[in-house]
């Protein structure tokens, strides 16, 4: 009997038993210490939880002191920790930039071919590949 009570523990405290089966329970917790501390352990466990996830009164006068703390700003701090982050990001970005290899030169007939491609993406008209084809064979 004594699973049997352990298992049916909740459904007894919610009342959620026939009559008979809530009156053998209700018997066998009066005469077993260990069961009926179980069960005050599981009531004080659900009073905690309970107490824990209430939620908090609203009143007509919370709300004048969230509003006048959304108004305030808060005050900039210029720490030790927002200086050494703006150094590092500065240093981050100058070898960012020194690790960047120049874009390498074109040759005559390569400035031509993009500057045609360049037209004709700008202007919307045909694209010839005049100075590509006319290149001589080497």
């Amino acid at each position: 009997m004594t699973e049997h009570v352990r298992q049916r523990l909740d459904a007894y405290h919610e009342g959620m038993l026939d009559p008979v089966e809530s009156e053998s329970i209700r018997a066998h917790l009066e005469s077993c210490g260990h069961c009926r501390s179980e069960y005050e352990s599981h009531v004080r466990l659900e009073a905690v939880l309970a107490e824990a996830t209430e939620a908090p009164k609203l009143t007509r006068s919370l709300w004048p002191g969230v509003a006048q703390g959304l108004r305030k700003p808060a005050p900039f701090r210029f720490t030790l920790r927002f200086a050494a982050g703006t150094a590092m990001a500065a240093a981050t970005g100058i070898l960012i930039s020194l690790a960047i290899p120049e874009p390498a030169a074109r040759s005559v007939n390569e400035e031509s071919i993009y500057e045609t491609l360049e037209y004709g993406l700008a202007y919307g008209g045909p694209i010839t590949l005049d100075a590509f084809y006319s290149r001589s064979p080497e």
